[in-house]
Parts: C-alpha cells; structure tokens; sequence
C-alpha cells in the first residue's frame, strides 16, 4: 500500500502539466499535501470515498464525491 501511495504522489506530481482535474479514489488523509500542492497549480482536485472513511481535511480540500451516492445514481441509470 505505502509504495503505490508513493507512485501516485509521484506521478500526480510529474504529470501535472498533462492534466486539469485530479481524482483521488481514497479517504486517506496523508494526500491532503498532495492535494494542496495540485491546488498551487490550480488543478480541480476531487476525491471520491465514502462518508466515515474520509479524513475531514480531505473534504475541506477537494470536491468530495461519496462513493455510495454516485453507486446508487449509476445504478438507478441501469
């Protein structure tokens, strides 16, 4: 876990000159420096997770999207 944690940060960093939005499929506070960086370059940051497993610094950061919400929208469009 702690390695891929590590690569995403790095990529997230080194690409950021490729992408406008940056969706982060994790509660885990520890990206809240990654996403506050991102922000300095202006990038739209949103993180999908679901409410209980998401630290609060997460959502005062970024677009929080609750992951059981957007199931229930996608399968109500089946």
């Amino acid at each position: 876990k702690g390695n891929i944690d590590v690569e995403l940060t790095i990529d997230a960093v080194h690409l950021k000159d490729q992408y406008d939005t940056f969706v982060l499929l994790s509660g885990d506070g520890d990206f809240e420096p990654l996403i506050k960086y991102l922000k300095g370059f202006q990038k739209r940051c949103v993180v999908i997770s679901t409410t209980g497993h998401i630290a609060i610094e997460l959502i005062r950061q970024a677009k929080f999207i609750d992951f059981k919400k957007l199931r229930r929208d996608i399968e109500w469009h089946k």
